[in-house]
């Protein structure tokens, strides 16, 4: 009888034991994750000519809302926790604020997209930002 408690109570630490490893690990996997994002994002700003005639300020602007489009569709897969995604937002709001994004966008790299639910969404980001801006004026 004394067996059968202990081979229970090893079972019980056992499956414990795992259940705290994968926690730990899903905790591990997400930051990760989300220091490659962050990682990202900076090296796009950090690289992004001032000059927006440099030709390759158009390209790193691509790059940006690429990493918007990944995002966007990560979050539509689950992937992406609630905190993170409105952390994101509220910094793809604050650039699309932003005259030289709102025209890189509008002008020429929204057309390059082919999910309309994402071009919606950036194009729902501008209007909210045009309407803080109204707002703040």
């Amino acid at each position: 009888m004394v067996i059968k408690i202990l081979q229970s109570a090893l079972l019980v630490v056992a499956v414990v034991t795992i259940i705290c490893n994968q926690h730990n690990e899903s905790k591990r996997h997400k930051l990760q994750f989300f220091a490659e994002y962050t990682r990202r994002y900076q090296d796009i700003i950090l690289r992004m000519p001032k000059d927006h005639n440099d030709p390759l300020w158009l390209n790193y602007m691509q790059l940006y809302f690429d990493l918007c489009s990944e995002e966007y569709y990560l979050r539509g897969k689950g992937i992406i926790d609630n905190d993170v995604w409105d952390l994101w937002v509220d910094g793809m709001e604050f650039a699309m604020r932003k005259l030289s994004f709102k025209r890189a966008w509008q002008g020429h790299l929204a057309q390059h997209y082919t999910d309309n639910n994402f071009i919606h969404f950036m194009n729902n980001l501008i209007r909210k930002g045009e309407n803080k801006t109204t707002e703040q004026s």
